[in-house]
């Protein structure tokens, strides 16, 4: 069983059933029955069908997701600006819109210069 991805594991499993099949009469009674594994790997076909459908829905609405991300956050900076514009960048009133109001800084003075060595 060295290729364990799905695909490996199920050629190794319809092997096993087609051989189960041609040496009928030979192997004589089984401890399970041959219709059961028939009935297992075609539910864990279904299943991988199943899953691969879900894979691809969930690309397209993580693709969908991404977009619609991207418009809500250009409408957001459209939104903020104008809202900075309205109220200016200073007031407290920005809290209420889940803005920060700017800080003025104080001033700055001449920077120190080391001395010449």
């Amino acid at each position: 069983m060295a290729d364990r991805s799905f695909s490996g594991l199920l050629g190794l499993y319809e092997q096993m059933l087609s051989a189960l099949k041609a040496n009928l009469k030979e192997l004589g009674e089984l401890p399970v029955k041959i219709a059961d594994l028939e009935k297992a790997i075609a539910t864990a076909k279904s299943e991988n069908t199943v899953q691969e459908d879900l894979k691809a829905k969930t690309q397209q609405s993580t693709e969908r997701l991404k977009k619609v991300l991207a418009d809500l956050k250009g409408l957001y900076s459209r939104l903020s600006s104008s809202v900075y514009g309205k109220y200016g960048k200073k007031v407290e009133k920005l809290e209420e819109f889940g803005l920060k109001p700017w800080k003025s800084g104080g001033k700055k003075g001449p920077r120190p210069t080391s001395p010449a060595a």
